[in-house]
């Protein structure tokens, strides 16, 4: 979310997360939960803030959205950002820090990931 303290610098990281596993994983950097129906000043702030070090994909939820609704409140989360590593269109692993994400792919990849 733009409106997020901790949501821009954590772009950041899944930018050069991306850029690590380009070709293995697609990741997505996601602005749920918007406060606003237009998408484009936190848009400009997110990109003023991070320009090219942005993910390659992104993508702006306004309020009362589906994902919002479907996977981040559903979570019960409190604090953001969250980080979803989804499989096969299976939540794999859900969490705020992206610390150790890298040893989480390769879990991933390698189906060794314990979901428990």
């Amino acid at each position: 979310a733009t409106w997020c303290a901790d949501c821009v610098p954590a772009l950041e990281r899944a930018s050069a997360i991306a850029r690590k596993f380009d070709g293995r994983v697609t990741v997505t950097g996601l602005s749920a939960l918007e406060r606003t129906p237009d998408p484009l000043p936190g848009l400009r702030y997110g990109a003023g803030q991070l320009g090219e070090r942005l993910p390659p994909n992104v993508a702006w939820e306004g309020p009362g959205g589906e994902f919002g609704k479907n996977w981040v409140q559903a979570s019960g989360a409190l604090v953001y950002p969250l980080t979803f590593l989804v499989k096969d269109g299976r939540i794999r692993w859900m969490g705020r820090s992206l610390d150790g994400m890298e040893t989480k792919l390769d879990a991933l990849l390698a189906e060794k990931l314990d979901v428990a």
